[in-house]
This record gives structure tokens, C-alpha cells and sequence, in this order.
């Protein structure tokens, strides 16, 4: 018969309390870290899927508005033409000091320099061989360059304008208008309304979202005509907060350095589309403080320029307008 060795079964003991409480406190620290580690890992989703999401509906908005102005001609059945555009800054933007300077919301998107931190060393005009991108606005502050409209105000712009019917008469005048409102009850959403025959017998109104969330709308329009607000001497083409082009009258204006006598273009030769939504993950009515005040604000910009083919394909703007290369 085999002893048991009853000196190991006797050494042999239970943790004491102090050891348990030490191991329970590495494996809450350990199992925090972990909880840690995953809540940032699912806000870091959770940003770059509102990221995503808001470049997407950016992209949406701009392809949309671009697409209207695509159709933009001479109506021959109207004595002035329907061209429309209003600014509207607002007081606030992102709150974010995008440009470092110390100061927020600074700028108006108007393609100068507001805050005065533009210089010549800034210039951003890009170069393939011997042509430069917008070269009447070398060493003058322009849309593009560094230190303009960096550190921008939102802005809710109105756009309108008209689109006549096809030649054959397959289809109906369209005025078409772009804004930021309430649509259901929801602020913030960028309208197209679209008027069909305006002022016909078939006249019919269409009213529809594009895009949820957009916290500013900016549209600029290219100035082919006379322009004592022209940033350079002589004047050349410039950007434009406004336009009406029923209030485009000769001889109070003319195509720029066209003969006495020459009519002003009533389309912009371009137009420029800016759209800001919000990138966050929550609605913009459940952010404390907004829209003045609070935290700053996680966006996406988009933007782009269309050429208004009426103007620039015109003879008069290919043999006064536009600068010879």
C-alpha cells in the first residue's frame, strides 16, 4: 500500500484575498483597455461613415446643379433673358480656424481676400508649359490662391434661372431654382423647384429635396461685361455674388472691351457651385448650440465650375473677352 505525500497536499493552499484583488484589478484595467480601444475603433467608423456619406450627398448636390446649368441658352422668345443670383453670407460658419491664424469664420466666398493674409508667395496658378491658369490674376488675391476664402461663412444662396423649350417643341420652358429651406419640417435641405411653361397654360410646379444637411450653399458667377469691381487694371472678367440679368442694360454696361455699342452678355460666361454639408454623425438640430455657438462643426466641401456655353462659344466674348494666348 502507497503513502500519500501529505507534506505536498499540506503545502498546497487558495489564493489569498490580497492576490485575488490584485488579479481582478490587472483584468479590469486590461478589460477596459479593451472597451476603450473598441468605443474609439466604433466612433472612428462612425466619423469616416458620416464622412462618406456627406462627400457623397456633396457630390450629388454639385452633379445636380451643374447638370441645370448645362441647359442655360438665349431664350428667343424672351426680350431678357432669366438669370438670377442672390448671396446670402450668414453670420457663422464651421468654428473651426481653418486657416490658423487664430480667428474663425472670417471670409465671405467671393474670390478675394478678406482677412488679409494673402500674399504674392501665395499664388496658386498652375502651369502646363507655357500656359498659367488664370493669368490676369497673377500677384492679385484670387478664388484658388492660398489665404482666400480659407476661413469662410456659410452661406444660403438662391439661385433661379430659366432653361427654354427645345426648338421643336417637345418640351417646356423650366424655371428652375436652387436654395436652402425647410422642406417637411426638416431645416437645412437644398430645394429644386422647377417651373414648368412658367406663365403658361401648362404651367405645372415641382418641388423636390436634392440633399439633407447642407449648412451652406455658394454660387458664383463670372462676370463677362464691364466690371468696376474688377480686382485688376485694367478690368477683366470676375467673380460676382449677385446677378440679375434683367438689370443688365446697355449703355450702362457692355461686354468687356468690345466697340461703343456692344451689347452686355445676361448670362455670367461661368458660374461657380460651392456646397458644405455636415459630416457628423448626428443630425445637425441634436448638436448642442447649433447653429451659434457650441463645438466646432465636422464638414465636407465640395465645389466645381461650368462654363455657360451661350457666352463663351458668342463671338463677341472669343474676340474681346477673352484674353489672347
Amino acid at each position: 500500500m502507497k503513502r500519500r505525500n501529505l507534506t505536498y497536499a499540506n503545502n498546497r493552499r487558495g489564493l489569498s484575498l490580497t492576490e485575488v484583488l490584485v488579479a481582478l484589478a490587472i483584468s479590469l484595467v486590461f478589460l477596459g483597455s479593451v472597451v476603450t480601444a473598441y468605443v474609439q475603433i466604433a466612433k472612428a467608423a462612425d466619423f469616416a461613415e458620416a464622412q462618406v456619406a456627406a462627400h457623397t450627398r456633396a457630390r450629388i448636390a454639385v452633379d445636380a446643379v451643374l447638370r441645370d446649368l448645362g441647359g442655360v441658352r438665349t431664350d428667343p422668345l424672351l426680350t431678357d433673358q432669366q438669370f438670377f443670383l442672390s448671396s446670402s453670407s450668414l453670420t457663422y460658419g464651421d468654428n473651426i480656424d481653418n486657416d490658423r491664424d487664430g480667428n474663425t469664420d472670417e471670409e465671405v466666398l467671393d474670390g478675394r481676400d478678406n482677412d488679409g493674409d494673402w500674399n504674392i508667395g501665395k499664388d496658386n496658378h498652375a502651369q502646363i508649359g507655357r500656359f498659367r491658369e488664370r493669368p490676369d490674376y497673377l500677384g492679385i488675391a484670387d478664388l484658388g490662391d492660398f489665404g482666400v476664402d480659407e476661413d469662410i461663412v456659410f452661406s444660403h444662396d438662391e439661385l433661379r434661372f430659366r432653361i427654354p423649350s427645345d426648338p421643336g417643341g417637345s418640351a417646356f420652358a423650366r424655371e428652375i431654382t436652387y436654395r436652402v429651406e425647410t422642406f417637411d419640417g426638416q431645416d437645412n435641405v437644398l430645394v429644386r423647384r422647377v417651373v414648368t411653361d412658367p406663365g403658361g397654360a401648362n404651367e405645372a410646379i415641382d418641388i423636390e429635396p436634392v440633399v439633407f444637411e447642407v449648412v451652406s450653399f455658394d454660387v458664383l458667377a463670372m462676370n463677362p461685361n464691364d466690371d468696376v469691381d474688377s480686382p485688376v487694371t485694367p478690368a477683366r472678367p470676375y467673380w460676382e455674388q449677385n446677378w440679375d440679368s434683367t438689370a443688365i442694360q446697355w449703355p450702362a454696361q457692355s461686354a468687356l472691351n468690345a466697340p461703343f455699342g456692344t451689347p452686355p452678355f445676361e448670362f455670367p460666361s461661368a458660374v461657380y457651385v460651392g456646397i458644405t454639408v455636415s459630416a457628423e454623425d448626428i443630425p445637425l438640430s441634436e448638436i448642442d448650440g447649433w447653429p451659434l455657438g457650441g463645438r466646432p462643426l465636422r464638414t465636407v466641401s465640395l465645389s466645381s465650375t461650368t462654363a455657360i456655353e451661350a457666352v463663351i462659344k458668342h463671338p463677341v466674348y472669343r474676340d474681346y473677352v477673352r484674353r489672347p494666348q
